[in-house]
């Protein structure tokens, strides 16, 4: 018995055979929905072309993303952006928000945490290399991506990316994922920026030190005394 590992196909490679067979069947299918297909088939032509095909009995002659995503059950690539931005505006809300899409939605929470990881590594690609040739996604979220050009640090994204690396790892074994989920972005958004902890760290050093919350003012009301009757 002999075993053949094969790499695994680009993406772009399996998105180029899938729109020639769409172009041969005279199928219209958007660039996001072979997206969908491609990293569903996770670097496999042959399973590429069957989840194609179950698309085109499901959809038709017309395709779009959105009924790859409702076939598939797939999360929306837009939905991750939410947390990204949640995390710079500070929205601890939207943890709650998110949470409850993905329980009503029935989607998969290992699967979620396992594509925000992706997510945020490709906003590091960003911010290292400044464009988004290091991403496999459709040329419509690669230009949201670059929109995230200098908003996080280097050592911010590190820092995400290692508590949700091990926030995946307690998923699996907890026993309420939806409320492991909820305290968990709730954390992430509440993480403080490397440059704030830098610059406060360093004003320390500078003997400038921030000014106390003032204390608010206690009146001390004067004990009734027994009215002395003469």
């Amino acid at each position: 018995c002999q075993r053949f590992d094969f790499r695994r196909i680009e993406l772009n490679a399996i998105k180029n055979q899938l729109s020639k067979i769409a172009k041969d069947g005279d199928i219209v299918i958007d660039d996001q929905a072979l997206t969908y297909i491609s990293k569903k088939a996770d670097g496999a032509l042959r399973d590429a072309q069957s989840l194609f095909d179950q698309v085109v009995s499901f959809g038709g002659k017309i395709i779009d993303s959105s009924i790859v995503s409702e076939m598939l059950n797939l999360i929306d690539e837009e939905f991750y952006f939410r947390i990204s931005d949640a995390i710079l505006n500070k929205d601890f809300l939207e943890a709650f928000n998110i949470s409850k899409i993905i329980y009503d939605n029935g989607w998969n929470y290992i699967d979620f945490m396992s594509e925000l990881i992706e997510h945020f590594r490709n906003i590091l690609t960003i911010i290292l290399k400044e464009d988004s040739s290091f991403i496999e996604s459709s040329e419509q979220i690669k230009k949201l991506y670059l929109e995230y050009n200098k908003t996080y640090s280097e050592s911010d994204l590190l820092r995400i990316l290692t508590y949700l690396t091990r926030v995946e790892r307690e998923l699996k074994i907890s026993q309420n994922q939806k409320l492991l989920l909820e305290i968990s972005l709730s954390h992430l958004i509440g993480l403080e920026s490397t440059t704030t902890i830098s610059s406060l760290i360093d004003n320390l050093q500078k003997g400038i030190f921030p000014e106390p919350p003032e204390k608010k003012k206690i009146i001390n009301k004067p004990k009734n005394e027994d009215k002395k009757i003469n």
